[in-house]
């Protein structure tokens, strides 16, 4: 081929990628920035979805004083399935979440235990059974309190603080979906989401050890690995999973232990699904639930429930 010939042919190569690149051409992958915004976009007029997820939470505990002596090992499982139909007057809205969790631990077996639980959310009152007994609880700010039970609104938030890049496309239960690699975007979100990852296991609310973290050592100590689908046509959130790792050390909680030394190797593996977006929901409140015992929970000044 004459030298002229391959260069023709490179500009025609180079002048073709570019019109089949990420920013266009039918079947390309889209600018992970625009499929961003376009989700959030799309996610704002959602009127109702279903979800499942599952989370599975092991954790070691490591005494370094003595060698490398394995104090105990815990096994958390959680479960969740349910709906939510999301309205603009929050009086309107409904939440269903069934919920069945498991807990063991090796060294002491006889702490293995199982629960499940069931609430609802409808109007201006939260109904919950435990152990098969109801209860009513009354919500002054049901609009915080749906917000917060609001699994795709968590995801979404998540989501848009981190680093996002599409790696290709794969079908998700027959809907084609592109694929996200996530990371968080900065050391605070990342200290964030382990805080509130490791929490149970530590025993300590999340804002606590947010506080307490020394946010360059967790850095060396952790990673988080994110996946997220995206549907192609209706750019809804399909699936997201991922797995969070975390050694959490004395110079990670920024505590000083002189001649204490202790890790507790935390891993979390969590996978959800959201489906059945924009459907009509028929939540239905058991009749048990209507006559439970009414429970009002006390405000302070600042306006904060301590119910």
């Amino acid at each position: 081929m004459k030298i002229i010939t391959k260069i023709l042919l490179a500009f025609t190569l180079v002048a073709l990628s570019g019109c089949i690149g990420p920013s266009g051409g039918p079947g390309a992958a889209p600018n992970s920035t625009a499929l961003m915004e376009d989700l959030l976009m799309a996610s704002g007029n959602i009127t109702s979805y279903r979800f499942e997820s599952s989370k599975m939470t092991t954790a070691e505990f490591l005494n370094l004083t003595e060698g490398r002596a394995l104090e105990d090992r815990l096994s958390y499982q959680l479960k969740e399935k349910g709906e939510i139909s999301i309205e603009k007057n929050s009086s309107q809205s409904m939440l269903r979440v069934s919920q069945e969790s498991s807990m063991s631990s090796e060294k002491y077996r006889n702490l293995s235990m199982s629960a499940s639980r069931e609430y609802y959310i409808v109007n201006s009152t939260r109904y919950e059974r435990a152990n098969g007994n109801w209860t009513r609880l009354f919500m002054p700010y049901p609009e915080y309190e749906l917000l917060r039970e609001n699994r795709l609104y968590l995801q979404l938030d998540i989501l848009n603080r981190s680093r996002a890049e599409v790696i290709g496309s794969e079908a998700v239960d027959g809907t084609d979906c592109w694929k996200l690699k996530v990371s968080p975007e900065n050391s605070t979100i990342r200290a964030a989401v382990i805080a509130l990852e490791v929490s149970e296991v530590l025993g300590l609310p999340a804002q606590i050890l947010l506080a307490m973290f020394n946010t360059t050592e967790l850095e060396r100590n952790s990673s988080i690995d994110w996946t997220a689908w995206v549907s192609k046509e209706e750019k809804h959130l399909v699936k997201r999973e991922g797995t969070v790792k975390a050694s959490i050390t004395p110079e990670v909680l920024g505590i000083s232990s002189p001649g204490v030394r202790f890790v507790i190797n935390v891993n979390v593996e969590e996978s959800m699904r959201f489906f059945d977006y924009d459907r009509p929901l028929e939540i239905e409140l058991p009749d048990e639930a209507r006559s439970a015992v009414m429970l009002i929970p006390v405000v302070n000044i600042s306006g904060v429930s301590n119910g």
